[in-house]
């Protein structure tokens, strides 16, 4: 019953928004979005390795969200003048003398520099939970400010690249010294404590991006001959979706190896590997059906009173807290308040599966408002989102594309977590923006300074 309930809603939001939304990105977008929500919550319905039953209260609050997403989502569409039917590639490759080149090496240093340290101490094995080394004040980072350095810019360029490595892929433009330091850095910073967060962020951005480039490609087919499109379709589907099937197996194997050491299996054979697959197999599925069961239980156990939107605005309510301790005043912020209560309880969400952390995005706006945060919260993300599809196809760069994709992430993690909680995606957004605009600004100087002469005679 549960499963059907879940069906006909989603299936109701896409017909929504076949219908409501024109521009063919935004479409696609919102259609990827459902149809990956679809696919948890029908197989969490099936109650798969003997996991706990959802309440149907959880799963309308769950669908809720996503429907109040969905509008406000076509709301921001209605209000826009956005009609760009003529979708333009973005062309990057940048160049070695340029900031964003200078930048990735000091980044890929300090990379290295912490993955060595991390490294010696897991050889030493003076840690008991190496894993937890990445994020607390001990072994590899020697005092808070390093910490709150590598937590606030160094993830946050780390995620802005995972977007530039995936565009790379999908264009074509690996053949260069910026794409094998940005390989680099990112394969660094996953070793740094085993995480794969990074190589499940470039599987996903590389998803939105091969949909984004076909719907390119299907609008240079109304301007282009029958000859020459068919031989870029060939060379389109030969060349560039093999190499994106084997640059997915090297991620899919990486992300295996990691979740082998993570094991403690310190030989790489094939019968590790083979363990190390469907222990990530399983995890994967774990991970995104669980939360389900996690929200389930912290509606009904938790009780921390309204928050009143810190919860939803954690990564500006960490800069809060970072800039009251400064001056000496006690102010506990959101994000320790919740994660202080969601990491110290281990639940039980099925028959041998314990689970922490990872409540949904959903979990967030209950937190600050109740059942009206699931409300409020998901049709002002889903306004924000379809502004930035908006900005990037008005203006496609790669500061636009890096908001777009970063958000398209969240969006996925939704089912998992709410992505915008940390300071660091703030970071990532407001950098990125302000990136955008400093290209305007020299573009605007350029033409003033192209003009200039014919206005001079």
């Amino acid at each position: 019953m549960q499963l059907c309930y879940i069906l006909t809603i989603m299936f109701a939001m896409l017909l929504f928004s076949r219908t409501a939304i024109s521009d063919k990105l935004a479409r696609m977008i919102i259609t990827l979005y459902l149809l990956w929500w679809m696919l948890w919550l029908g197989l969490s319905a099936l109650n798969l390795y003997k996991l706990y039953r959802v309440s149907d209260f959880t799963y309308s609050l769950l669908l809720l969200s996503i429907t109040m997403f969905c509008i406000g989502f076509w709301f921001c569409g209605t209000l826009s003048n956005n009609k760009n039917e003529n979708l333009k590639s973005v062309e990057y490759v940048p160049s070695v003398h340029s900031t964003f080149f200078r930048i990735l090496v000091i980044i890929c240093g300090i990379v290295l520099f912490y993955y060595l340290k991390y490294r010696a101490v897991v050889i030493s094995g003076i840690s008991t939970n190496t894993r937890l080394e990445r994020f607390v004040v001990g072994n590899v980072f020697s005092s808070a400010k390093e910490l709150l350095f590598f937590n606030y810019f160094v993830e946050a360029f780390i995620s802005a690249i995972t977007v530039i490595f995936a565009y790379m892929i999908i264009y074509g433009k690996i053949k260069n010294i910026t794409f094998i330091l940005i390989a680099a850095c990112i394969a660094l910073y996953g070793g740094f404590g085993s995480g794969r967060g990074p190589i499940i962020d470039i599987l996903i951005a590389m998803g939105l991006l091969f949909f984004i480039r076909s719907i390119e490609s299907r609008k240079k087919k109304k301007i282009q001959n029958k000859i020459l499109k068919n031989t870029e379709v060939k060379k389109f589907k030969k060349k560039n979706i093999v190499f994106i099937v084997v640059i997915s197996l090297i991620i899919v194997g990486y992300s295996t190896w990691l979740t082998v050491t993570r094991l403690g299996l310190t030989q790489l054979n094939i019968a590790n590997m083979k363990v190390g697959f469907n222990v990530l197999f399983e995890q994967f599925f774990i991970y995104f059906t669980g939360p389900f069961r996690a929200l389930d239980y912290g509606i009904r156990n938790y009780d921390i009173g309204l928050l009143f939107g810190r919860g939803t605005f954690a990564g500006i309510d960490e800069l809060i807290n970072l800039a009251f301790s400064i001056i000496g005043v006690t102010y506990k912020s959101s994000s320790g308040i919740i994660g202080d209560l969601l990491q110290a309880n281990e639940i039980s969400i099925g028959d041998g599966y314990l689970f922490r952390f990872a409540y949904t995005n959903v979990m967030i706006f209950y937190f600050d408002f109740g059942v009206a945060g699931s409300v409020i919260f998901p049709s002002l993300y889903g306004f924000f989102v379809r502004k930035a599809v908006n900005l990037y196809e008005k203006a496609p760069s790669i500061p636009t594309l890096i908001i777009m994709t970063y958000l398209f992430v969240t969006m996925i993690y939704s089912v998992f977590k709410w992505g915008l909680q940390s300071p660091s995606s703030l970071v990532v957004i407001v950098a990125s923006y302000m990136w955008y605009k400093y290209e305007c600004r020299k573009r605007i100087l350029r033409n003033i300074k192209a003009v200039a002469p014919c206005t001079n005679n």
